[in-house]
């Protein structure tokens, strides 16, 4: 996740150029980039970079909700079957005690 330094960029807030590390919204970036798995150690406005990780919440959001949905129609499959196999025996005990 590339973060753009906003040194030389117009702020909205300010009506002119980004101050840069004197500005009460520029924050120290530190962790692991999500696509490469490099270390990130940057600066950047908070207001840029709140969107930036909001879209990559979103990104595992939709994964999460992925994984949960194959989960379950896994599970539901295997309960189907279960239910088949009990509905099965029960079927084949049945005839075994009418047949005495």
């Amino acid at each position: 996740m590339r973060i753009n330094d906003p040194k030389g960029m117009a702020c909205p807030y300010r009506m002119r150029k980004c101050p840069g590390e004197s500005c009460p919204l520029y924050v120290q970036i530190l962790g692991k980039d999500p696509n490469g798995g490099d270390t990130l150690n940057q600066g950047a406005c908070a207001q840029a970079a709140s969107v930036a990780f909001l879209m990559q919440i979103v990104q595992d959001l939709n994964g999460l909700q992925k994984a949960t949905e194959s989960q379950r129609n896994e599970t539901v499959q295997g309960l189907f079957h279960l239910g088949q196999t009990i509905s099965a025996a029960s079927r084949e005990r049945a005839k075994l005690l009418a047949s005495g």
